[in-house]
């Protein structure tokens, strides 16, 4: 099977040497690369990903984010599929365990729309410093009250922080 995935971060060839240690890697080929960053195309000899995902029928949303060397695998809805992939995986011995359970979450515990707009403040360099736009430059592009948009960005922080600390501790 083959992957493409981005390395990101400067310490990107020191995760590169550790994947190609990888007993499931035949060949790790970087085809783009930048001080902080590197697309790799991976030949895996096997994933207990695959298989699960093929004997489950338990299609997670995609990509599935990698980060400090865990997947993070985000469902829309039901606990049946995913529910059986973790069963699953756990035969084949992976360990794994569920981070979140419940109705309109996904990703890092933000809802769709706060996804869409932490998305776009991103995009649109609110984050940047200095800032390429401003917050009422935001609420006017995403066409929201510039209230409402302060509000909900101060919930996307909140739960951003209280999720980096918890997993600090």
């Amino acid at each position: 099977m083959v992957e493409d995935v981005t390395l990101a971060g400067s310490r990107w060839p020191q995760a590169l040497a550790h994947i190609q240690r990888s007993a499931n890697i035949d060949e790790a080929v970087v085809m783009t690369q930048e001080p902080t960053s590197a697309r790799v195309r991976l030949l895996v000899r096997a994933c207990p990903l695959v298989g699960a995902f093929a004997s489950t029928g338990a299609l997670p949303r995609f990509p599935i984010v990698v980060e400090r060397g865990h997947d993070f695998l985000s469902y829309p809805e039901g606990r049946g599929p995913a529910g059986r992939l973790l069963l699953e995986l756990r035969r084949q011995g992976v360990d794994c365990r569920v981070e979140y359970a419940g109705p309109g979450r996904r990703g890092p515990g933000l809802t769709q729309r706060q996804q869409q707009v932490l998305a776009a403040a991103i995009a649109a360099g609110f984050y940047d410093a200095p800032r390429r736009t401003s917050l009422s430059g935001l609420a006017k592009d995403l066409g929201m009250a510039k209230s409402t948009l302060s509000q909900m960005l101060v919930k996307i922080e909140r739960e951003l922080v209280r999720r980096f600390t918890s997993q600090r501790r």
